[in-house]
């Protein structure tokens, strides 16, 4: 079988394991040919530097023919007016060459997960794209990869 080549988008919270994000690329892996990832992450005022290094430095050596991590100046992360807002700032110069994107909603906090999904509805990102969770199944440890289908159709001005 043939993968579809993609880019991954992710969110990562920093004070989260950084093995979660090893979960959501084995399960993208599985059905997917990903070529590039986009590991967005909060950056900013209330920064958690030892961590955010830590965690950047582990990444980076682990999937550095993969990754190109996306800081985001966040002030307020429970915010999805700035969440939104500033997640189009850093990701709009680098639509064009992005291909294909399967956008990972597993990762990062509630208000991110709800930022994927009105920027996904709005029409941000382009044609094509999709969202996905991977999910440990906690009884067995199985993971999970399940398509998210979203059925309100964006407004257009």
């Amino acid at each position: 079988m043939i993968k579809k080549k993609v880019s991954l988008m992710t969110w990562m919270a920093i004070e989260r394991d950084p093995n979660l994000f090893d979960n959501v690329l084995r399960a993208a892996q599985e059905l997917y040919d990903v070529e590039h990832v986009y590991y967005l992450y909060t950056s900013g005022k209330k920064t958690k530097t030892n961590i955010l290094e830590q965690n950047l430095m582990f990444m980076r050596r682990k999937y550095s023919s993969l990754l190109e991590a996306i800081p985001v100046d966040i002030n307020n992360p429970s915010s999805l007016e700035e969440l939104c807002e500033k997640v189009q700032d850093v990701l709009e110069p680098r639509l064009e060459t992005m291909g294909d994107i399967i956008i990972s909603t597993t990762a990062g906090t509630p208000a991110m997960y709800a930022s994927w999904i009105l920027l996904f509805k709005s029409g941000f990102f382009p044609p094509g794209t999709e969202l996905f969770s991977a999910q440990r199944e906690l009884k067995r440890g199985k993971e999970l990869f399940e398509n998210k289908k979203i059925e309100i159709e964006p407004t257009q001005e």
